[in-house]
């Protein structure tokens, strides 16, 4: 028969029990926090993520036609501020859906603690890296006509009538206050994307980097100021105003300075040979009941230290003239005074400087190139040792040049293929004949 266990022996059994029992209970407490942590996760992601979309939907629905596609994670920092990572807008017309927004990180600090204040106002929002999609197409025109106008609400569904209003209070209600944040909105290191669509269905797009602006309500009014940003090398600055957004009604000031031409053309491929210069420009663009609330634009572009003579319409002239080109006798500089109205562009002035030629113009274009009708008039140096090294073949209608005498030269198709052609009776305005400083047609 075997001896009895000794009471120590006993002793360390009956922890050994207890501790695998505290260790069932530990692993049961483990296990039961892991699925309130995974229901955690899972409320967080999609409800709080839902409630979060559906009201930026519900704010959105006030300022604009689109729609929320995407929030990501949203989060509370540590000093209270509710932090909204990739956002994304959309915009449909005609069936066609467009991203209209988005941005990396939306930071928006509240005057108070959520779940904890009752009574929050929005006191700043900053959004980094907005991306902004700005279009123009041929059949519906600029995006932010349609775009930028309230949702209209659902048609109510038919039922019994409504029931009689109660009495008026005795105490007028509290003016509603002015969702807007009252320290603005701020954009950092931004991006406006505009991108401009032709009769034939060519694009041509431009970027606005760099974008740090401010955002303010003043007077009923959103004014953008101050307004920085890159543009192809040089920078852009300006402000603007939107006065009311229906009916539309905006003023806009820009400013751009030291830009490179040789990337802007690269970018509208508008020439196959390299061009360079330094482009410096104003535009200022307005809509209101004098334009039938449709934006339209005026300004003034200088390109210095330039070779623009591979330029595909002064090639064209050059070859129409049978002057050869010479490279270190080029056009270097240009002014262009310009009206955007629509669809299209009505050039008011144009001057190209050279030696030993210039041009002297005005006419109308498409937005995109297209639909060129320009009407140039080509002045030669006075000096016959200018013109002696670049003419090819001698030719009336640059004996009529070089004796002063005014030929038009009409530009027709479109900028990156233009066609060029001599009309000798067509008449001139009195503005190209102030600019080219020369006589009547040439005698018949």
């Amino acid at each position: 028969m075997p001896p009895a266990p000794s009471k120590p022996r006993k002793r360390i059994r009956a922890r050994a029990k207890e501790a695998v029992s505290y260790l069932g209970r530990l692993t049961t407490l483990v296990a039961a926090l892991a699925v309130v942590a995974a229901i955690y996760i899972s409320l967080r992601t999609f409800v709080v993520g839902r409630l979060v979309r559906d009201y930026a939907q519900a704010v959105i629905n006030q300022l604009a036609t689109a729609d929320v596609e995407r929030v990501g994670r949203v989060e509370v920092d540590a000093d209270g501020n509710l932090v909204l990572h990739r956002i994304e807008i959309t915009t449909t017309r005609n069936g066609v859906k467009r991203l209209f927004y988005r941005a990396d990180r939306a930071v928006i600090a509240l005057d108070g603690w959520p779940l904890r204040d009752s009574d929050l106002r929005v006191a700043r929002i900053d959004l980094f890296r907005p991306e902004f999609f700005v279009r123009r197409e041929q059949v519906d025109g600029w995006n932010l006509l349609w775009a930028l106008h309230r949702r209209p609400a659902p048609a109510a569904p038919e039922g019994p009538p409504p029931p009689p209003a109660p009495p008026a209070p005795r105490l007028a209600p509290a003016a509603p206050r002015d969702p807007f944040p009252f320290n603005g909105v701020h954009l950092h290191e931004g991006i406006v994307h505009v991108a401009l669509e032709g009769r034939s269905g060519r694009e041509v797009s431009y970027l606005i980097t760099g974008v740090e602006a401010q955002i303010a309500r003043r007077e009923g009014k959103l004014v953008f100021e101050p307004l920085y940003g890159d543009f192809y090398g040089g920078r852009l600055a300006g402000h603007a105003i939107i006065r009311s957004i229906t009916p539309f009604a905006i003023d806009v000031r820009l400013a751009v300075t030291d830009a490179d031409v040789s990337l802007l053309a690269e970018r509208a491929a508008f020439s196959s040979r390299p061009v360079t210069g330094h482009l410096n420009g104003v535009l200022a663009v307005t809509a209101d009941a004098s334009t039938q609330h449709r934006p339209i634009g005026a300004g003034r572009l200088e390109i210095s230290k330039g070779n623009l003579y591979d330029l595909p319409a002064f090639t064209g002239i050059l070859g129409l003239l049978a002057l050869n080109p010479v490279p270190d006798r080029i056009v270097n500089s240009a002014q262009v005074l310009f009206t955007a109205e629509r669809d299209h562009v009505r050039i008011d002035e144009m001057n190209f400087l050279g030696s030993p030629i210039s041009l002297f113009g005005e006419g109308t274009m498409g937005l995109t190139g297209e639909d060129l009708h320009v009407v140039l008039v080509p002045r030669l140096e006075k000096s016959w040792g200018s013109i002696l090294p670049i003419i090819g073949a001698p030719l009336q209608i640059l004996a009529d040049i070089a004796l002063g005498n005014l030929v038009p030269l009409v530009v027709t198709g479109t900028f990156w293929e233009p066609k060029v052609n001599a009309e000798p009776d067509k008449p001139l305005s009195e503005d190209i004949k102030k600019r080219a400083g020369g006589g009547e047609h040439p005698p018949k």
